[in-house]
């Protein structure tokens, strides 16, 4: 979630947040008993090559929003290096040209840094919950 809304930055939707609302809402109301990670997207360009402000701008507000409802979030974001990491990607060839779509290795690089994250919060879980 985020992408497309990002693109037309500097146009941000003001309903992007109340929107986002909804569609947890919905998904809780259908799933009342599963738990819920929110994503931030990745770094990625306008028009194949221009840089995008926008996708930081929506990673600001779906972790706002996760924080002041309670939900956890992982930060894709920052994780694939933040500011312009869409240089990185389209460079190693993990981005399409489109320089929104990530290649098929693009998309296992997110899946490990996924998994990684994940390992680590359950193991510091277990280090603080278990001694």
């Amino acid at each position: 979630m985020g992408t497309n809304e990002a693109i037309d930055h500097p146009y941000i939707d003001p309903k992007f947040q109340s929107q986002l609302d909804t569609f947890v809402n919905q998904l809780k109301s259908n799933n009342p008993n599963a738990l819920f990670l929110l994503t931030t997207p990745l770094d990625f360009y306008k028009k194949k090559t221009r840089r995008n402000p926008g996708v930081e701008v929506i990673r600001n507000k779906i972790i706002e929003y996760a924080d002041q409802h309670g939900l956890a979030y992982w930060d894709l974001y920052t994780s694939g290096g933040g500011k312009h990491s869409a240089d990185h990607w389209k460079k190693n060839n993990l981005m399409q040209p489109d320089g929104i779509h990530f290649t098929k290795a693009g998309y296992i690089l997110q899946g490990s840094l996924l998994y990684e994250a994940l390992i680590k919060g359950y193991n510091e879980y277990v280090r603080y919950r278990h001694p």
